[in-house]
């Protein structure tokens, strides 16, 4: 008879949680977005398409939409008569260690990591579960989903210990505290390297936190910073000073040097200065984070006298530094899940949640010049500029109420 197998990744809290940077939560989010599609391919194959009830895409390009719209960390597929379900549970979790363990390898390669023990590291902090029970017609299905879930929870609830592979005295995370530090800063370099690889003064990495603070996208993802700045720039359009601020920009831009031009290219950002220069050359706070000036004083001096009188000239002030953080989920899915009769409406129900919300939650997020770090199923996690967040908060509910 078939199986209903249930898969889940994680520590989920802790992996997005130990985040200090934006780039930190989306790398956090997407890597386990990612080693989620990473199991369900593996799946595909064994299953085939119509076997899977959450995700539930149509095909295998389908599934990488899905992917890049973000994939919950719990599996659900209806396995077929006659296939080992244990098995097919243990090849998905082997292939998001897999993509994790490949994903790690490409960015340790950039050195200044102790490289066995950072994998090490990586390798040992995903955890992965899965639970199977029979499925003798599609009648038991809501009973069948409801003890393979108590299973898989209880599964969890059962942790795997082993012992550590990769200790040593080195400083501990400065984000989890758990893990050592995995970086090799030589000493009269430290300052210089920092700056250059993105660490600040007394931050000290493990493996997964170098993981996603190095992990890059095409794009990248918009900081704190740029929501910050958002409504600033909204004021100098209206103003119609764009010319007088990007001419600004260029020069504070000269005398910051490296690493002054953007290295975001977030759709938000598309008519904006800081598509061209980086957006903490308008803070006077930020300008040491530049190496040029952190390491020449009266260059440092010059590039603030120049940003005060810009913004004197601009008469709008200096912007601003708060941002809005929407977190949203819907209410009362488990009991719309629960009233699924057969794997066929749950599966109904996972592509209304998968393709007519997740997919188009983005372009409501970026249609408010937020940034979207996660979106899936009933969850939402952004970044909105000030300005428009009440607005964002509005379209989301009345959004996810007339998708569903």
């Amino acid at each position: 008879m078939e199986s209903l197998l249930a898969i889940a990744l994680g520590p989920v809290q802790e992996f997005i949680a130990t985040a200090r940077r934006t780039r930190d939560l989306y790398a956090g989010s997407r890597l386990l977005s990612e080693a989620a599609r990473a199991a369900a391919e593996a799946l595909l194959p064994e299953v085939g398409a119509e076997g899977f009830i959450f995700p539930a895409p149509k095909d295998a390009e389908e599934l990488e939409r899905l992917g890049e719209a973000g994939i919950p960390n719990v599996l659900l597929v209806r396995v077929p008569a006659g296939k080992d379900a244990a098995r097919l549970g243990e090849k998905a979790l082997e292939a998001a260690r897999a993509y994790l363990r490949g994903r790690a390898k490409a960015v340790f390669a950039r050195g200044h990591v102790r490289h066995k023990e950072a994998l090490d590291q990586v390798e040992d902090f995903l955890e992965g579960y899965y639970a199977h029970v029979p499925l003798q017609d599609k009648d038991a299905y809501p009973k069948a989903r409801e003890r393979v879930m108590a299973l898989l929870a209880a599964r969890k609830n059962t942790r795997d210990f082993a012992p550590v592979a990769w200790g040593g005295p080195e400083y501990k995370s400065s984000l989890d505290g758990a893990r050592e530090s995995v970086l090799v800063l030589p000493e009269g370099r430290e300052r210089a390297l920092r700056l250059r690889l993105g660490l600040r003064e007394g931050e000290y990495l493990s493996g997964p936190d170098l993981l996603k603070r190095w992990w890059e996208t095409e794009t990248g993802f918009v900081s704190t910073t740029h929501m910050a700045a958002m409504p600033f720039w909204e004021g100098i359009r209206r103003a119609g000073k764009e010319a007088a601020l990007r001419q600004g920009l260029k020069e504070l831009a000269e005398l910051a040097g490296e690493g002054a031009e953007a290295r975001t290219y977030h759709p938000v950002l598309a008519e904006t200065p800081f598509r061209e220069w980086d957006v903490r050359l308008l803070y006077e706070s930020r300008l040491e984070e530049f190496p040029a000036l952190a390491e020449d004083g009266e260059r440092l001096e010059a590039a603030r006298k120049r940003l005060r009188a810009l913004l004197q000239e601009l008469g709008l002030g200096a912007p601003g530094s708060y941002y809005a953080l929407l977190h949203a989920d819907g209410d009362r899915m488990g009991e719309a899940i629960d009233r699924q009769a057969d794997p066929g409406r749950h599966r109904a129900l996972s592509r209304k949640l998968s393709l007519e919300f997740a997919q188009k939650v983005r372009g409501v997020v970026e249609g408010l010049g937020g940034g979207l770090v996660y979106s899936g199923g009933d969850d939402v996690l952004a970044l909105l500029p000030l300005h428009t967040s009440l607005r964002g908060c509005r379209k989301r509910v009345v959004f996810l109420r007339d998708e569903l």
